[in-house]
């Protein structure tokens, strides 16, 4: 099976040195070090994958940009898939989430799976999830089984699991673990690129969102807490000051057939669209690709 693996940066394509990570540069059309881990690691998959590397990037994730989507998603669109069993995309686990929720909006239809492979450590380091991650991903096109997106992780301690690319959520801070919800796809009939300027604004005790310039946005979207409630006021302030500016506020997320807070309803009532049953992050990256939700 022929597999095309992308690059992108991040810690899988990393290294340390003098105490600090960092990509490590490739030389374009020579062997990967991460297949050649892989395969060292794995020595039963070398007579059943093949490899063919491209590197778009070479960034760690949180410095990637939306430009940066545009440039990989572009990438994907412009090869003839048909040629491939799957599609392998080494990413950072800083942005994981996001980055997969979007290829998962946009890939809506390949019927080429699409594997997003990160690494919680460097690959030099023995305790990494990374190649554990890649095996999980190759097993999983080999079975050919599967279509879309989706991304492979070992948590600490755990079993590989296969999460679906619209349902994982970003890690939690002080740990690496990945996690998914139960939440439904956004698909995007054509791609134009991210064409909505969206901030993405986070509920917090004494919330004061006057600070934030609107002038420039297209779309507010409040992080709300677990009740799918948020700062009334604060909110309330920041919708007003929207409206001036034609910015539409969005909240998510909240799980549908539940009953509401009256904060959750005083919020709705006064403009604010709740996204029910979505990721946080599948919302920003709809939002972003300009569709209407």
């Amino acid at each position: 099976m022929k597999i095309l693996m992308l690059f992108t940066g991040g810690t899988i394509s990393s290294a340390v040195s003098l105490g600090s990570i960092s990509p490590v540069s490739h030389n374009v059309g020579t062997d990967s070090r991460i297949v050649n881990a892989f395969i060292s690691a794995y020595p039963e998959y070398e007579d059943k994958l093949t490899f063919e590397c491209d590197y778009l990037l070479n960034k760690l994730s949180e410095n990637i940009t939306l430009y940066d989507w545009d440039k990989i998603v572009k990438a994907i669109k412009s090869k003839d898939l048909s040629g491939y069993g799957a599609v392998f995309i080494a990413h950072g686990s800083d942005t994981l989430a996001y980055f997969s929720n979007m290829l998962s909006i946009v890939f809506k239809n390949s019927s080429v799976p699409i594997f997003v492979i990160s690494s919680d450590k460097v690959i030099g380091d023995k305790t990494a999830n990374g190649l554990i991650n890649m095996k999980t991903a190759a097993d999983a096109a080999l079975s050919k089984k599967y279509s879309g997106v989706y991304v492979p992780y070992k948590n600490q301690g755990k079993d590989p699991v296969l999460h679906k690319g619209y349902q994982i959520i970003q890690s939690d801070i002080l740990g690496s673990d990945f996690y998914s919800l139960v939440s439904k796809p956004v698909y995007l009939d054509e791609y134009r690129g991210f064409t909505k300027k969206v901030i993405l604004l986070k509920s917090y005790v004494g919330a004061d969102y006057g600070f934030v310039d609107l002038k420039a946005v297209d779309c507010v979207l409040i992080e709300l807490y677990h009740g799918g409630t948020s700062d009334f006021n604060c909110v309330k302030k920041l919708c007003e000051r929207a409206s001036e500016n034609g910015a539409k506020v969005y909240a998510a997320s909240l799980i549908s057939g539940n009953d509401i807070y009256e904060t959750t309803k005083q919020l709705r009532d006064i403009g604010v669209k709740f996204l029910y049953d979505l990721t946080l992050e599948t919302a920003y990256a709809a939002l972003s690709l300009g569709i209407e939700l």
